[in-house]
Formats: C-alpha cells, sequence, structure tokens
C-alpha cells in the first residue's frame, strides 16, 4: 500500500506590504506624537516664562508707585525708615539715579557686571522683602562682597541671588543697566539710560561680586511666539 505524502506548503513568517505599510504609519504616529509632546511642553516653558517677567515689571512699577524709586535702588536714609536693609554711600549701593548698577572698589558704579552686590542684587531682596514676588531673597547686600565663588551647589548659592527662570535648564533671572565695562573704563560713561532684565546660564558669582553670563534657551523669536 502506498501512503501518500502529504506534505503542508509552508507559512510565510515575513510581513506582507499591507502590513508593513500599517506598522509604518503606526511608528510616524508614535514618533509625531512625542515630537508634538515636546513642543507643547516647549510652548507651555515659553509662556511660562514671558509670564514670569511680565509679573516681575508689574511688580517694578508697583514698587515705583509705592516707594518713589526703583528697587535695589533706594538710598539711605529712605531704604532704613521704608523697613529696607540699609545702604552705602557710593555709587552703586543705592543712589536713586534711576539705574541699576553694581557696585566695585574698583570703577565704581558699574552697569550690571557685578550681580552679587550692590543695586543689581538688591533689587531682588527689595521686591521680596515687600513680598511683591514669590521668591525669598536676603542674603545680598549693597555694599559686602559675597562670602565666595556661588554656584548652584554652593552654600550659600545662585538661587540665593537670582530667581530661577521658568524655562529651566539652569537659567536665572536679573537685571542691569544698559552699558558695558572695562579696565579703567567705567561704564557710568556708556550707559544707555536704560534698565533691563536678563536670562541666561550664570558661571559662579566670584568672591567680588563679578558675574559672566552664558548662553540662554530663550531666543527672541520664542519671546514672539509665546
Amino acid at each position: 500500500m502506498h501512503i501518500p505524502l502529504q506534505v503542508r506548503p509552508s507559512q510565510s513568517t515575513g510581513f506582507t506590504l499591507i502590513e508593513m505599510s500599517i506598522t509604518l504609519v503606526i511608528i510616524g504616529l508614535i514618533v509625531g506624537g512625542i515630537l508634538t509632546g515636546r513642543d507643547l511642553i516647549d510652548a507651555a516653558a515659553q509662556r511660562a516664562q514671558v509670564t514670569q517677567i511680565q509679573k516681575y515689571n508689574v511688580a517694578v512699577n508697583t514698587f515705583r508707585l509705592k516707594y518713589g524709586y526703583l528697587p535695589g535702588d533706594i538710598p539711605d536714609p529712605t531704604a532704613s525708615q521704608f523697613g529696607f536693609q540699609s545702604r552705602g554711600s557710593l555709587p552703586g549701593e543705592g543712589d536713586g539715579n534711576g539705574l541699576l548698577e553694581g557696585y566695585s572698589t574698583v570703577d565704581g558704579g558699574n552697569c550690571g557686571y557685578y550681580q552679587g552686590i550692590g543695586e543689581t542684587a538688591m533689587f531682588w531682596v527689595d521686591l521680596s522683602k515687600d513680598t511683591m514676588i514669590d521668591s525669598s531673597f536676603h542674603t545680598a547686600s549693597s555694599s559686602s562682597y559675597p562670602p565666595g565663588n556661588i554656584t548652584d551647589s554652593s552654600s550659600p548659592a545662585l538661587k540665593d541671588y537670582f530667581p530661577q527662570a521658568k524655562i529651566g535648564n539652569d537659567n536665572y533671572m536679573y537685571v542691569w543697566s544698559g552699558g558695558y565695562q572695562n579696565v579703567g573704563y567705567p561704564c557710568g560713561s556708556s550707559k544707555d539710560g536704560n534698565n533691563y532684565f536678563g536670562l541666561s546660564t550664570i558661571n559662579p558669582l566670584s568672591n567680588v561680586g563679578e558675574m559672566e553670563t552664558t548662553s540662554t534657551s530663550f531666543r527672541c523669536e520664542m519671546a514672539q511666539a509665546a
């Protein structure tokens, strides 16, 4: 007796073109969803950053209407009479000239290169003292230098001198008045008469209050888009 050999045809384990197309579409949707999610997160951070700057602007205007001076720029004895930290007598220590200046024993008042001492530092202390911002700053002084090089992890740390920017990525907010400073060239002669908010990452704040900024992850077009 002969029994016919029954051989089943082999079944392919690969993908058909339709299955591959569906798989690629699903992968594309997942990747697109991830990218869209990142874009939404970035957009939310940018809006939060713009809102933070707007709140600081409102706080500054309110402070000026209330006390007649910019925060940080109040001279003594007025500052002490209002209950704020006492000020020095030199330019940049609280001179009431309407410019937010740092302080240096070398060049006197300056634009903002010195951020750990003087009006640029006291700006945040005054706003905090009057509870016009949601952060607490009480470390800086108008005439005493920082205790050492200040970093993200030192004690005190950068967050004790500057508000952390809502955009994150180790960015901080600071203030300064327009102009620049070189050795032997006090920037009091190059000021443009304006005050600015700054936003960037910060190299260590030196023990004489010098600050060098690096890059920022918040560009002008981001502000316009937000």
